[in-house]
């Protein structure tokens, strides 16, 4: 068992027999242990239910934002990497949660692991997957094993990632790992193929992308900062915003009102990319949209929760337009 695993059960049953807390979430096994999925847990006796390891890719901060605890009063405890914090510093500062009604466990993150990309390894179904230092060995239900190097298995916003320690938190499970050094500049890396095409080619490319969008709404769903729900644009029908077609403009304006919609507030989380079915690279819309709230604004979403979100604020000395 790793020392952050051990720690969270700790705090976990410390919360909940104490009774500060009413329910604790975190990651637990799913139904092999190739899969880890959020877990409730609602008594001391069953915080072994709880687990830590790379595959705990979850942003359990989505099960804090409207509508969504139950009851509306509960107490709740809750377990966060570094980018789930900011999402939920992003909900802080707009108030729609009670920091008086959370318990957060923060969790020293060293990147989690594609497993769609142990999957694609594989021509049966994937059922264990261990961890071993820097190595992974999964295995699939026919018995065939492979090794991988955990880093090559590393999502790419946890290779960019410049907060991998939480942000918000009660307390810590565990010590904190380093932190990468410099400026937001590198995380925007990978955009530059995108930002060399002309303004048809990337219009051109978008529609590519989006004409494979089955318009599941897998990415609003997961995303902790959207929520909408009942009131969202994207399906309302008296205004019709957006078609129920199926097709690469529609969907495209749909994301596109996604993305502004969780402008200034998209902690980069990357929740929306491994949700998509499809495996639209949702991730990079957004981190555009980052790109430039920090090119013009210096601004980046969840890393401050005494900040006001920046489409929250109106400054004369903004830089709008002098780029």
């Amino acid at each position: 068992m790793s020392e952050r695993q051990a720690e969270i059960r700790e705090l976990a049953k410390a919360a909940l027999s104490e009774g500060r807390v009413d329910y604790f979430i975190g990651w637990g096994t799913g139904y092999d242990n190739s899969q880890i999925v959020p877990v409730f847990v609602r008594d001391a006796g069953e915080v072994d239910e709880l687990v830590w390891n790379p595959l705990a890719q979850h942003n359990l901060s989505v099960y804090l934002k409207r509508k969504m605890p139950e009851s509306p009063d509960a107490k709740i405890g809750v377990c966060v990497k570094g980018c789930d914090s900011r999402t939920l510093v992003s909900l802080l500062q707009e108030e729609l949660v009670d920091p008086e009604q959370i318990y957060v466990v923060g969790v020293p993150c060293d990147g989690v692991i594609n497993r769609r990309a142990v999957e694609k390894e594989f021509s049966g179904e994937v059922v264990d997957i261990l961890f071993d230092g820097g190595r992974v060995t999964a295995t699939s239900r026919d018995g065939e094993s492979k090794e991988f190097s955990r880093e090559d298995l590393l999502f790419d916003h946890c290779r960019s990632c410049r907060y991998p320690n939480p942000l918000y938190q009660d307390d810590s499970a565990g010590d904190p790992v380093p932190e990468p050094e410099g400026e937001a500049g590198p995380i925007w890396e990978s955009l530059e193929e995108f930002e060399a095409l002309s303004t048809d080619q990337k219009s051109a490319r978008l529609e590519e992308v989006f004409s494979t969008c089955i318009r599941c709404f897998a990415c609003i769903h997961v995303c902790p900062v959207c929520y909408c729900w009942d009131q969202c644009v994207c399906r309302s029908r008296k205004p019709e915003l957006v078609s129920q077609k199926v097709e690469a403009k529609e969907n495209l304006m749909f994301q596109m009102i996604h993305m502004f919609h969780v402008a200034g507030r998209c902690p980069s989380c990357g929740a929306c990319d491994r949700a998509c079915p499809v495996e639209i690279p949702l991730y990079l819309l957004h981190r555009k949209m980052n790109q430039e709230l920090h090119d013009m604004l210096g601004f980046e979403a969840g890393v401050d929760v005494e900040a006001k979100p920046a489409l929250q604020t109106f400054d004369v000395e903004d830089p709008f337009g002098e780029h």
